[in-house]
């Protein structure tokens, strides 16, 4: 890590505010934002890699759970992260894919060739 030149008498830091998640397995931790930004509801678990929720909304989601506001019966459960490949493939077929690899490794041997 760098050091800092800027000395702390010369400025004033911004005011922090910690905020709680729990991912659906239960894993719990804690995410520091600065006191104006805007506090998002869900946060990924690093552990996990599934959406949790802020700690303060558990509560109401309980809540909400129990009286069936859902519509499926029961609490949104946390994604798992999507891969490269996966994102990649919601936006392309295999197909396209090959067919752009191919044509990327054609410019790079005709680049390389041409050098």
């Amino acid at each position: 890590m760098r050091p800092s030149y800027q000395r702390p008498e010369d400025y004033e830091p911004a005011e922090r505010l910690v905020e709680a998640y729990r991912c659906p397995r239960g894993e719990a931790f804690t995410v520091t934002f600065a006191v104006d930004s805007a506090v998002p509801e869900t946060w990924e678990c690093r552990q996990h890699g599934l959406y949790a929720l802020r700690v303060d909304l558990a509560a109401s989601v309980a809540d909400m759970h129990a009286r069936g506001r859902w519509g499926v019966g029961r609490a949104p459960q946390g994604q798992p992260w999507k891969t490269h490949l996966e994102q990649v493939l919601e936006r392309r077929s295999p197909r396209e894919l090959q067919e752009l690899v191919d044509e990327r490794l054609g410019e790079l041997a005709a680049a390389r060739d041409g050098a």
